[in-house]
């Protein structure tokens, strides 16, 4: 008798669990978990296309951890990142549909601070421009382990910083990590605003990048303009898809107030595609303009012999060294596989 009541009272579980987890239909249904900051988990099973009201319905209730099931969401609005709410999907199964401008925002009025996003798929569904992360002011956050699909027609900017600075609203100390984007045309765009000594500013110093590969750069791979400091890139593979491309353009704006100082580029990678139609205007793998200083590129690998590899547009001083260890071929010619100028913080960089 009591095997008898056990095995009913599981039945009947069973079936409100079920009942709960397919109150919408399967297609549409995709499961998430949360564990609210007050230490509360829940389990639930959203519709696919209201992910964004899910994590403002977290972030109202105090915030939490939100853990994205294996599925597929379709998102038209972009995503508001608050200080209380992480996000994570479920590595290379998780896959956030954007039929918008924007992936990732924030409130004009807070500063992003130790927030994590990480294992997602960002599918690009616009022939606009589209930016992932378009933030102001942020620090010690952390993006991991995402991947970017577009298409030719859509210029996509990995980040970018978002309006002005009042008050100064800064990127510092953050971490990219294992970041991989298909196509793109402007990749990443630093753009600290302001024009020191007046206030305010905003500063884009010590960010982090690691494993970051751009597989089909239209434009720019990297292009700051202004007032941007202490950049560290670690592993970066870049691959120019137009005669029109320059990878690394530092100072755009040809101000030497508007300073970039001290990039860092360790065992970077630029490979150009020989595939390309011939045109008068050849592509650029670094250009350093007015306002550069102390920048160090160290273990560049390339399997193009480039017309254009250097462009030293006004910098004030620079070390580059081209690595004939690794696959592709060293320059055309042997006295330009070493930059030097001015290195004496040479040393101070090792």
């Amino acid at each position: 008798m009591i095997k008898r009541v056990c095995s009913i009272i599981l039945i009947l579980g069973s079936f409100i669990v079920f009942s709960y987890s397919t109150s919408f239909s399967a297609e549409n249904c995709n499961i998430v978990s949360v564990v609210y900051s007050n230490g509360v988990s829940d389990n639930k099973c959203i519709d696919k296309e209201k992910l964004v009201e899910m994590i403002n319905e977290v972030q109202k209730k105090g915030g939490g951890y939100i853990k994205l099931g294996p599925g597929i969401f379709i998102l038209k609005n972009q995503i508001i990142l608050r200080n209380n709410v992480q996000i994570e999907g479920t590595d290379k199964f998780t896959i956030l549909k954007f039929f918008g401008n924007i992936a990732f925002t924030q409130n004009e009025d807070e500063i992003l601070d130790s927030i994590i996003v990480k294992n997602l798929q960002i599918d690009v569904f616009t022939d606009k421009e589209f930016t992932v992360f378009h933030l102001h002011g942020h620090t010690n956050c952390i993006f991991e382990n995402i991947k970017i699909t577009s298409n030719p027609k859509t210029t996509v900017f990995l980040i970018e910083p978002k309006g002005k600075a009042v008050p100064p609203r800064n990127a510092v100390f953050n971490t990219y990590r294992n970041i991989y984007v298909t196509e793109c045309g402007k990749c990443v765009i630093y753009n600290g605003d302001g024009i020191p000594p007046k206030e305010p500013f905003a500063v884009i110093s010590n960010n982090v990048w690691e494993n970051i590969i751009f597989r089909k750069v239209y434009i720019k791979a990297i292009e700051a303009i202004k007032w941007v400091d202490s950049e560290k890139w670690y592993n970066l593979y870049a691959q120019a898809f137009d005669e029109n491309v320059i990878l690394i353009d530092l100072n755009v704006s040809r101000d030497t107030w508007m300073q970039v100082d001290r990039f860092h580029f360790y065992s970077p990678t630029l490979v150009y595609a020989p595939q390309l139609k011939k045109s008068k205007q050849k592509p650029i793998a670094i250009r350093l303009g007015k306002g550069v200083a102390k920048v160090f590129v160290k273990g560049v690998i390339t399997d193009k012999i480039w017309d254009n590899f250097l462009i030293d547009d006004g910098a004030t001083s620079y070390y580059v060294e081209v690595d004939s260890t690794g696959i592709g071929n060293i320059l055309k010619n042997p006295e330009m596989i070493i930059y030097k100028k001015n290195i004496k913080f040479y040393e101070e960089l090792k």
